[in-house]
């Protein structure tokens, strides 16, 4: 699996990601079998509205991401503000951070791919 890491660079604290959490569970069907991309793709962030909330880049994140040709998932990572977006090859993810990076210079992004160290 291959992706991109992108962060606005603006901070965002956990802790009052946590307190502006509702503590609802919407439901959560993410872990019902298939393979990885199946378990995030039918999964969610619970944090991703109170972390929303608080630091609005964390949409534009998300946007500019799922704008990406041929993104197959895209999600908050934990308590935020750093999001992902998963994509079928290496060339593909590589070309999606290039895009975000051309397009917002003063944000993280990295491709990578899962197992590797980053």
């Amino acid at each position: 699996m291959h992706g991109v890491l992108v962060n606005a660079g603006t901070p965002l604290s956990t802790q009052a990601v946590f307190n502006g959490f509702t503590g609802t569970d919407v439901g959560f069907d993410g872990l019902s079998g298939g393979g990885l991309l199946d378990m995030v793709q039918n999964g969610r962030n619970d944090l991703q509205q109170a972390a929303c909330q608080l630091l609005s880049e964390i949409e534009t994140v998300l946007e500019t991401i799922e704008a990406q040709t041929d993104v197959l998932c895209v999600r908050m990572s934990g308590s935020g503000a750093t999001c992902f977006g998963l994509f079928a090859s290496q060339d593909l993810a590589a070309e999606a951070a290039k895009n975000i990076k051309d397009m917002h210079p003063d944000w993280w992004c990295i491709s990578y791919q899962m197992g590797e160290k980053i």
